[in-house]
């Protein structure tokens, strides 16, 4: 055995034998369920390596860790997340704070080499709010980090990820290893994440990908036509859709054709709430044409 985690977090151990350990690990007021595993040197975490205790806190809750809580090593356009910041397609982590009251992140770091964890540090004035979520874009463009802080807000670290998979850790200011993952080779435009949120026993695929807001299981949801109304020689088609997700409008003028186009002006159009609105304009030669809206995955 190499490392001892507890609930999905490494904390600093003092081995006091061959067999025998102690750590100090927050618990929140009440109940405390923690699973206790071990890791060997491979980095395997075997189910005989494993146990449950529980232990009540009578006294006040201390802070839990804060932790990364989704991940896309492999964000494309036009299907994935652009970064607001410049319009590109850049790998991003969702950090989650587990408490009810917000944490300042100032002076924490964030690390794609382990063994490097003061690879960028988090700026001074940053805060994220109690239950909240703070999105990092691996982009290697420190640049376009805010000049004043905030809270919940976007960040840029000086290192990219890689879609063949690794490793990315959080670290206090004192050099304490707050949360890390470990991820294999990535799929395109689907993230991994904890769910619930924080939980950090078990890694989930998310074809739903949701930075800033909470993780969902639930598959995504294809959109669903509102209103279709032609005016003016102006169609206007409204859609129920997923905040964030790029949709394109395609057509036939016969349904029997195999296969549907593209309408040009439509090729990759991004909601930017629940509702989507795009607008054709009316083809005078062609007597009838059919539409639809399809979910760039």
């Amino acid at each position: 055995m190499k490392f001892i985690e507890v609930n999905g977090v490494l904390y600093p151990i003092t081995w006091t034998s061959v067999t025998n350990w102690t750590l100090n690990l927050p618990l929140y007021a009440g109940i405390n369920s923690l699973v206790v595993q071990g890791v060997d040197n491979s980095g395997l975490r075997r189910t005989n390596y494993a146990d449950t205790i529980t232990v009540t806190n009578s006294g006040p809750g201390a802070l839990l860790p804060v932790v990364i809580n989704e991940w896309m090593a492999d964000n494309k356009g036009p299907g994935g997340l652009p970064d607001p910041a410049d319009g590109l397609f850049q790998d991003w982590f969702e950090l989650f704070n587990p408490n009810t009251g917000p944490v300042n992140l100032s002076g924490f770091s964030l690390t794609d080499t382990l063994s490097t964890p003061t690879k960028w540090q988090i700026p001074t004035n940053v805060f994220i709010s109690g239950r909240g979520f703070l999105l990092v874009w691996a982009d290697n463009t420190i640049s376009q980090n805010p000049a004043r802080g905030g809270t919940n807000i976007d960040l840029h670290a000086n290192f990219q990820l890689s879609n063949g998979g690794e490793a990315v850790g959080l670290f206090s200011p004192g050099g304490v290893l707050q949360h890390t993952v470990v991820f294999g080779q990535q799929v395109q435009n689907i993230s991994q994440g904890l769910f619930p949120d924080g939980d950090t026993n078990t890694i989930y695929s998310l074809t739903n990908w949701t930075p800033r807001a909470a993780n969902t299981l639930g598959g995504l949801s294809q959109p669903q036509v509102r209103t279709a109304v032609v005016s003016g020689g102006i169609i206007t088609l409204e859609y129920d859709v997923l905040p964030g997700r790029a949709y394109q409008l395609q057509f036939k003028d016969d349904l029997a054709a195999p296969f549907w186009a593209v309408v040009p002006a439509a090729s990759a159009v991004r909601a930017a709430g629940p509702a989507l609105t795009i607008t054709v304009t009316v083809e005078s030669e062609v007597p009838r044409r059919f539409y639809r809206v399809v979910l760039l995955h």
